[in-house]
């Protein structure tokens, strides 16, 4: 099947500042669907939303491995 484009919206997602995980979670989840973005590549886009909590660390050092394994 062929699938129609989507219209270009802007769409953004708020950082997550360690309150309301699951909320921010889904919110990112949608984000992610919506857009497209393969498993393989949520992770690296969700550290940018997540600064100053320790992630981008703990990424770095092999203690997340994907976007799986950080949920």
């Amino acid at each position: 099947p062929i699938s129609t484009p989507r219209p270009h919206m802007k769409l953004e997602v708020s950082c997550f500042d360690g309150q309301d995980p699951l909320g921010w979670i889904s919110k990112i989840t949608q984000f992610f669907d919506y857009q497209g973005i393969p498993d393989t590549e949520r992770l690296r886009i969700a550290l940018l939303y997540m600064e100053g909590l320790g992630f981008q660390w703990m990424s770095r050092n092999g203690f997340l491995t994907s976007w799986t394994a950080m949920l």
